[in-house]
Order: C-alpha cells, then structure tokens, then sequence
C-alpha cells in the first residue's frame, strides 16, 4: 500500500514539474517570437539590401526555429551595425566641420 501511494506521489511530482516546464518553454517560445517579429519589423523599416535577411532568417532545419539569433548572424549584425554607426560618425563630422566652416566665412564678411 504505501508503495503504491509513494508511487503515485512521485508520478504525481514528475507530472507537476513537466507541465510547468511545458509552461515555461511555451512562453519562452512566445517571447522569442515576439523578439523575432520585432526584428523582422525594425528590418523593414531599414534601407539594407532585405536579400541579405531571408538567408539569415530561414531557420536550417525544425529543431532551429526556436534558436534565434544564431551566434553567425548576431556577430554579422554587430559588424553590420558598427559599419553603419561609423558612417555615421564621419557623416555627421563632416557636416559639423563644413558649418564651422561657413560660420566663419560669414563671420569674415560681416
């Protein structure tokens, strides 16, 4: 008898603790769905060659989906966002210096 009642406490733990890991991967996938939706969203609002994305976005078999991003593709972003942020830096420098530039040739001539 208590062999059977400590048998159905044990099941009974096991089956408590499946389904809240079931939760907890459910949401998770959720929120990473939610992230990936965001991105795709944010990627479409940038003006980068969108060819690029689909390769990097097409997960490699079913057991990918979940997994994203992919060590690869964060590293190939990061290159691409520095890349982007120091055309911008010099961009912006450029157009500060050709101000500072024109303020003080107006300067002269008043």
């Amino acid at each position: 008898m208590d062999d059977v009642e400590s048998t159905n406490q044990r099941h009974a733990a096991i089956c408590f603790l499946l389904d809240t890991m079931k939760r907890s991967l459910e949401a998770s996938t959720k929120t990473s769905k939610n992230n990936k939706k965001q991105r795709t969203e944010k990627s479409d609002s940038n003006p980068h060659n969108s060819d690029d994305c689909e390769e990097i976005n097409e997960p490699s078999s079913d057991t990918e989906e979940h997994c994203s991003p992919r060590p690869y593709n964060e590293t190939k972003r990061k290159l691409a966002n520095r890349k982007y942020a120091k055309a911008s830096y010099i961009r912006k420098k450029r157009l500060v210096e050709n101000l500072k530039s024109n303020v003080a040739n107006l300067q002269v001539e008043n």
